[in-house]
């Protein structure tokens, strides 16, 4: 009954259009509209809040703290995410989720810690670039990024190969390699280890040693420009001269590649790869990446444009791809990448070739930032 009681005083309050059908003795004991509303709690998706504030007004209105036995009335918190059951509600609760930032940043801001080191700089709302990537680019001529072919992933202080570009010429990484030494220094920690790649020169040989599986192997690598990550997508196919935003849909298209003979344009949507339908850009890593091994014969691209259909079929130049033993693939033992999950729980963190940025140009008066990757000679990996 209070329930029901609380239900009807609500939507009386917040609808003009409710009946309600009762007994006459249901109007008693209702109290005033005024105190009713005075403890109503009104939250709108993008507003301001203090958290510390926002649970004691709940604590005022009568609601209860419980983490382990959620009900009607309760409230529970788990770092920045508050969820709340109504006591009017059998059918549903409330999640708030606190955002990173108490509020955004301005554009241009200068991020400076408490011992009065730059640690970046602001590029709007949280959208920001790590000092050491704004120092590489003051310092260096003909500043980029580099690439080895390797998406990586931090398990327990440890790092492992997470995916890896097929298009990234003798590309000596196979999934699940531990790397333990880079030029024959062991590894530090994650960043460094990233920046140290990154921020060498084009055509730099890089030593690896590396776990894979039981087997102690070295390799060597050769530094290529990183042609995607970033504002730009990184699936891979940049390599092959595609790059598409979050949704999948054409951004560029390198008028040097197959696919512009081809007749693909921006615009079109990406739909599948050799039959294999995909959503996002780590559904495209992870398919590719899982090609490595094996590279087939024929690549065939379904791309679409509204009614439109557009089907590349694309022959693969096998003279770029390194041919890797199925006796040297190695595994994890007890944990794998597709769930991440392991026989101890162990802390895990996705590290990839974007630095600390994000988001994707969309907008055709921005075409003229893919101007240096057009400039690009591409390795003829694929050909029609």
């Amino acid at each position: 009954l209070e329930r029901l009681r609380l239900s009807t005083t609500a939507s009386l309050l917040h609808h003009e259009d409710v009946i309600v059908i009762a007994s006459v003795s249901a109007n008693y004991g209702l109290g005033s509209p005024d105190d009713y509303r005075s403890i109503v709690l009104k939250l709108v998706t993008g507003e301001e809040h203090n958290q510390k504030a926002l649970l004691l007004k709940l604590v005022d209105m009568g609601y209860k703290r419980n983490d382990e036995f959620f009900d009607r009335g309760d409230f529970r918190v788990t770092g920045e995410v508050i969820d709340i059951y109504p006591a009017y509600s059998e059918e549903f609760a409330l999640r708030l989720e606190f955002a990173e930032f108490s509020e955004y940043i301005e554009d241009n801001l200068m991020i400076i810690s408490g011992c009065c080191v730059t640690a970046g700089l602001s590029i709007g709302g949280k959208k920001f670039i790590d000092a050491n990537y704004i120092k590489h680019f003051i310092e260096t001529d003909n500043a980029h990024l580099s690439d080895i072919g390797a998406r990586f992933i931090e398990i327990d202080k440890r790092i492992f190969v997470k995916s890896v570009n097929p298009f990234f010429t003798d590309n000596p990484f196979l999934e699940n390699d531990e790397i333990l030494y880079i030029d024959n220094e062991p590894i530090q920690s994650i960043d460094k280890f990233l920046q140290n790649i990154l921020f060498s020169p084009q055509n730099r040989v890089i030593d690896f040693e590396i776990l894979r599986g039981n087997q102690l192997v070295e390799i060597s690598v050769e530094t290529s420009i990183l042609k995607g990550g970033g504002f730009l997508s990184d699936t891979f196919l940049e390599n092959i001269g595609v790059w598409l935003d979050e949704s999948l849909f054409v951004t560029n298209v390198h008028k040097e590649s197959a696919f512009a003979k081809k007749g693909l344009r921006n615009s079109y949507r990406l739909l599948s790869i050799n039959g294999e339908n995909l959503k996002n850009e780590d559904e495209i890593r992870k398919f590719l990446s899982s090609l490595k091994a094996d590279i087939p014969n024929k690549f065939n691209f379904l791309f679409k444009l509204k009614e439109k259909e557009l089907k590349i079929e694309l022959t693969s130049n096998k003279k770029y791809f390194k041919n890797i033993k199925k006796n040297e693939m190695g595994s994890f033992g007890n944990f794998s990448f597709g769930s991440l999950t392991t026989g101890s729980n162990m802390g895990t963190g996705d590290f990839d070739f974007s630095g600390n940025w994000n988001g994707t140009f969309k907008d055709d008066k921005n075409d003229t930032f893919y101007d240096i990757y057009n400039s690009i000679p591409l390795a003829e990996y694929l050909s029609y």
